[in-house]
């Protein structure tokens, strides 16, 4: 399934018991990267405000689809992924909650703000 960056997305994650559950995440990458290695990088969005000096906030206004859930993106688990992890599309997340996440990956990954 091609995705874009940005896009919000239902993946199957590895969780700490050794189980896999569904997830949403965002798609950080560009499409560039998927053009080239065939590829995305994407970030898990969860309910749960666990470790937050590495999550951004998003409100319901943040996404471009109807929810009523405040969602947390967990900066700090940044997952590489192809076609085939991808169980379904949502909708997209705005640019400028967008562009606070990829700044949040620069500091709690990289070290950079």
């Amino acid at each position: 399934m091609k995705v874009n960056q940005r896009d919000v997305v239902f993946l199957n994650y590895l969780l700490p018991n050794g189980n896999f559950a569904p997830h949403p995440a965002v798609i950080v990458s560009t499409n560039d990267l998927y053009e080239a290695e065939g590829i995305y990088y994407a970030v898990m969005l969860s309910t749960k405000p666990h470790n937050p000096e590495f999550m951004v906030t998003l409100t319901t206004d943040a996404f471009n689809y109807p929810t009523d859930t405040i969602s947390y993106a967990k900066c700090q688990l940044l997952l590489q992924i192809s076609d085939y992890d991808i169980i379904k599309r949502f909708g997209s997340i705005k640019a400028q909650p967008f562009k606070e996440i990829i700044e949040k990956i620069n500091e709690a990954v990289f070290g950079m703000s």
